[in-house]
């Protein structure tokens, strides 16, 4: 029996760990499934404020598949969340003026053609579908574990803004509705006839890098877009290169422009080093797991998983009236937000979440007083493991925090890792 436990355990204990390798890393193997692999875009600000657009998409379709759909975002998404003095509305595009639809095969451009009702089979045409939101381009080309090459040129009108002291282009490019991922990204924005300083940002995923080639050319490129992500560019240039646009915001945006994009950069750090932490807290746990398994499978004397260390339980039992005195307790207190109570073995998790900005020597002494919640004999019995957080305001840090107490010991120990939380992680 023993041997058997043993074999047991490392089977369990191997496809654990395989388990949790494809859940981190997010293996996923798909029979059938299509892909961008590469995508180009050519972007030209023209004088009246349009910008001409020239979309290169290479694709590769593992499966067979009648066509593709390819979305022109019209109205603007601010997807930082971002609260700013200019209105996101002066961002949207008037409309899409499509110029051609094309397959490119063996360096020859295929044209398509336009038709108000297709189906599934048909070749070599398109629809389209518009709203307020969005412009939808639907390509009848039927594929099969093959690659193909699609050209699309349209111009998004009236889509620059002409500000007292600046123009800009803030816009878009992928706006979250893509249903495949992008393995290469790469937006070229030119002005042909600009000669003064430029200034470009990227926002979308952290591996984006933005370049200022010379006065006439940004360059942004970015790989792996995953499917729903967005990427969107911002340009601030000279007006005078839009000098037949009428579309005027009145007000000086350069220093307002400049302080957003400062903002938005805090809260992409703030959200990368939560990113990190969640990572690193997640291989603890699974190293804990791990752990814990083995030490079960392979030192467990076949009673129950705990050994002799649950005699005596019976009598110090902890009921769900126990626990709904610690919540309800906790929940009189307007500065607590959310809170738990979970008993495993010989162990009482308790987790509060206060408000935001809540100050955290506060919030140790309310972890504190729960303790005395219990009745005497079940202190004595069980150990204690707090989780307590808070996330950041403007004023005040944030903090993520960890406490024990032994049933032998007298005191509530904290760890000094206190971690930032920040609200935008949280929403």
């Amino acid at each position: 029996r023993g041997i058997q436990m043993k074999k047991n355990a490392k089977f369990l204990i191997s496809l654990f760990i395989v388990v949790a390798i494809m859940f981190i890393f997010q293996i996923k193997v798909q029979a059938k499934s299509y892909y961008i692999d590469e995508m180009d875009i050519q972007a030209t600000i023209l004088e009246n404020g349009d910008v001409e657009v020239e979309q290169t998409l290479e694709y590769s379709f593992n499966g067979e598949y009648n066509g593709i759909y390819i979305t022109i975002p019209l109205q603007y998404e601010n997807k930082e969340g971002l609260s700013s003095k200019l209105n996101d509305e002066m961002y949207n595009a008037q409309k899409v003026e499509l110029k051609s639809v094309k397959q490119i095969k063996n360096n020859k451009e295929i044209l398509y053609n336009k038709t108000i009702r297709a189906y599934n089979g048909d070749n070599k045409l398109y629809t389209e579908t518009v709203d307020n939101e969005e412009y939808e381009l639907k390509i009848y080309s039927p594929s099969k574990n093959e690659n193909k090459v699609f050209k699309v040129n349209y111009i998004l009108k009236n889509l620059c803004v002409k500000h007292n002291d600046v123009g800009e282009l803030y816009y878009n490019f992928i706006g979250g509705e893509w249903q495949c991922t992008i393995k290469q990204l790469s937006i070229n924005i030119w002005l042909p006839y600009n000669t003064s300083e430029l200034k470009a940002w990227g926002h979308g995923p952290d591996n984006g890098v933005t370049e200022i080639v010379d006065n006439t050319h940004v360059r942004l490129k970015v790989s792996n877009v995953a499917t729903g992500k967005y990427v969107a560019a911002r340009v601030v240039f000279d007006k005078n290169n839009i000098v037949n646009s009428n579309k005027m915001s009145n007000i000086d945006a350069y220093n307002i422009i400049y302080e957003d994009e400062q903002q938005i950069a805090k809260i992409s750090d703030a959200k990368q080093n939560y990113t990190k932490i969640i990572y690193i807290f997640a291989l603890i746990l699974l190293v804990y797991w791990i752990i814990l398994l083995f030490k079960y499978f392979y030192f467990g004397n076949g009673g129950t998983k705990y050994g002799d260390r649950l005699d005596g339980i019976e009598e110090v039992l902890i009921t769900d009236t126990d626990k709904d005195n610690v919540i309800n307790t906790l929940k009189e207190s307007e500065d607590v937000e959310d809170c738990s109570v979970l008993v495993t073995g010989r162990i009482i998790y308790i987790k509060i979440v206060f408000k935001p900005g809540y100050d955290l020597t506060l919030a140790k002494s309310e972890a504190a007083k729960t303790i005395d919640l219990f009745s005497d004999d079940k202190k004595a019995y069980y150990d204690f493991s707090f989780t307590i957080e808070s996330a950041e305001t403007e004023d005040a840090e944030g903090f993520l925090l960890m406490g024990a107490k032994n049933k032998n010991g007298t005191n509530l120990v904290w760890n000094n890792n206190n971690t930032t939380v920040t609200d935008e992680e949280d929403k």
